[in-house]
Formats: structure tokens, C-alpha cells, sequence
């Protein structure tokens, strides 16, 4: 277990909560009997994987977060890493009264960390990035058909309102008609 002053984690799991935003994260470290350390980092994969693989070195890592405007980037790039990562959606995360009544970033992420070590972490399905795009790309064109379609439509109202006809061969694609 003791390699001179370094101690050896092989095997050994690490459970690492993570409450996740824009600017920071909240992150809870915890091994099989106790809590490491919680604190706030940058929102850099990176940075906690060097932190992870510094102080633990040779341990199995497992990470959870809760599902949310973030997306799976976190996901893939922790996986990237050779980190374990489980993303939860947050209504299924159990939640005492208390924590519900103190909610903070470092009480989330404790909430996380000591749910995946005792197992209670039911992940979601997470998209491929190529399911991802893809799933992006059709929703864009969706939301500008619809938008292109609201724009022909007020067109043809102030049209309409000034009494101005629509000239017959003014109805083919790429035209003022609905299509």
C-alpha cells in the first residue's frame, strides 16, 4: 500500500459529487469511509482530473452530476479521462428536508458524492455527441422553419392590412406562401 511517502490507491474507489454551472463547480471527494475535502473549482475537467490522479493515485474514479443546461460535455470529456461518470436527473435524487431547507452548492454535491458511494445513483441515458448533433441540427431547422413560416405570415398581414394583393405567381417555394 505505501510506496516510500506516497500512498497507493489501486483499487480503491473515489466518489466525487459535483454540483455544476457556468462559472464553478462545487465538488465533494469522498472514499469508502470518509469525506476528503469539498470545494469549489474552476469548470475545468482537467483540473480535477489532475487533482484526482495527484492525490489518489491508482484509484478507480466515479463521478456524478445532475442532468441540466450543461449537456454531456462534462460527461464525455470525464470519460476521456478514464473517469467513470454517472449523470442523474436531478428529481430523482433523494433529498431530506433539511437539505431542501439549507439548499447551497456544497450541500448538493455532498448529496451526490454520498449517493453514488452507497449505490442509490441511477443514471440517465446520455446521447453519443453524434446523437447529440444530430438531435441539435434537426431541432435548429425546426425552429427556423417555424420562424421563416411566422415571418411570411406577418408579411402578408400588413399586406393584407394595406389592401395590397398577393400577386398570383407569388405563391411557389421560397415565396410568401406558407410552404
Amino acid at each position: 500500500m505505501n510506496k516510500g511517502n506516497k500512498i497507493d490507491f489501486t483499487g480503491q474507489p473515489i466518489y466525487v459529487g459535483m454540483d455544476v454551472h457556468k462559472k464553478s463547480w462545487s465538488v465533494s471527494i469522498h472514499t469508502v469511509h470518509f469525506e476528503h475535502k469539498t470545494f469549489t473549482q474552476p469548470p475545468e475537467v482537467e483540473m480535477l482530473a489532475h487533482y484526482l490522479q495527484r492525490t489518489f493515485p491508482g484509484a478507480t474514479y466515479y463521478t456524478v452530476y445532475e442532468a441540466g443546461f450543461s449537456g454531456f460535455w462534462i460527461h464525455d470529456r470525464l470519460r476521456e479521462q478514464g473517469i467513470h461518470c454517472v449523470v442523474v436527473n436531478p428529481a430523482d435524487v433523494p433529498t431530506k428536508h433539511k437539505e431542501k431547507a439549507g439548499k447551497a452548492d456544497r450541500v448538493d454535491c455532498r448529496k451526490l458524492a454520498r449517493h453514488l458511494r452507497s449505490g442509490d445513483s441511477e443514471g440517465i441515458y446520455t446521447p453519443s455527441r453524434a446523437h447529440t448533433e444530430d438531435r441539435h441540427l434537426i431541432r435548429t431547422r425546426h425552429s427556423m422553419v417555424r420562424k421563416q413560416t411566422r415571418c411570411k405570415n406577418q408579411i402578408k398581414s400588413i399586406l393584407f392590412f394595406y389592401g395590397i394583393p398577393i400577386p398570383e405567381g407569388a405563391t411557389g417555394p421560397g415565396t410568401l406562401s406558407n410552404g
